[in-house]
């Protein structure tokens, strides 16, 4: 019952839009090396952070979105008001604050650091026409990964894990929640968590569509 009630929600965050960026104020989301960061989304929070993080760039090509700097699409996930809100709201204000990016091989992933380690939200945009194959490949990672049916998959390719881990492919793109280091709350909380900001960060996308 949550989810369908956050596709819900996400179908007027679609409508009416996302907040865009947040203003830049020299502190909080910084680039961190990618030999640091493993590769693998309350409103006052949010509002206090800094904008996206300038971002490490590693072996750009081997991605669609291959450059010195992803897309404002991908890097939203770091950087976009309704993002920051949810992230803030699930995870606390200094995990919004802490957050760290990559931008390696068309992979962006941004790190907000939790109690028990990290929640990991990732963006893929492969070679074209691979976009499918490594939104499969990713789905081997996980087990006891399923595939989500009905509205809750908002009409995309969708799979999650019992512990907190959400898949979608979109536009080509595969976004990554891993909430599986939450560890102050239990699985099935985690699996909710990472589903709520999956569907902020797709409902973003599809306003800018």
């Amino acid at each position: 019952m949550r989810r369908a009630g956050l596709v819900l929600a996400a179908g007027v965050i679609a409508l009416a839009g996302c907040a865009g960026p947040v203003a830049a104020t020299g502190e909080g989301a910084r680039s961190t090396s990618p030999s640091a960061t493993s590769s693998a989304a309350p409103s006052s929070a949010a509002g206090s952070a800094s904008a996206a993080p300038s971002t490490a760039s590693v072996g750009a090509a081997g991605g669609a979105a291959a450059g010195a700097t992803p897309p404002a699409k991908i890097s939203m996930i770091c950087s976009d008001k309704e993002a920051l809100a949810k992230v803030a709201d699930l995870a606390g204000a200094k995990a919004v604050s802490g957050r760290t990016s990559t931008w390696v091989n068309g992979l962006y992933t941004c790190r907000y650091p939790v109690a028990g380690g990290a929640l990991v939200i990732s963006v893929k945009q492969p070679p074209a026409g691979a976009e499918r194959a490594w939104f499969d490949q990713q789905r081997t990672r996980y087990p006891g990964i399923t595939t989500i049916g009905g509205l809750t998959n908002f009409g995309l390719p969708g799979a999650s894990t019992p512990d907190g881990v959400v898949l979608f492919l979109n536009d080509g793109m595969t976004l990554t929640i891993d909430a599986r280091q939450l560890a102050d709350r239990p699985a099935a909380q985690r699996a909710d968590d990472a589903y709520a900001i999956a569907s902020v960060v797709i409902a973003c996308w599809r306003h800018d569509s």
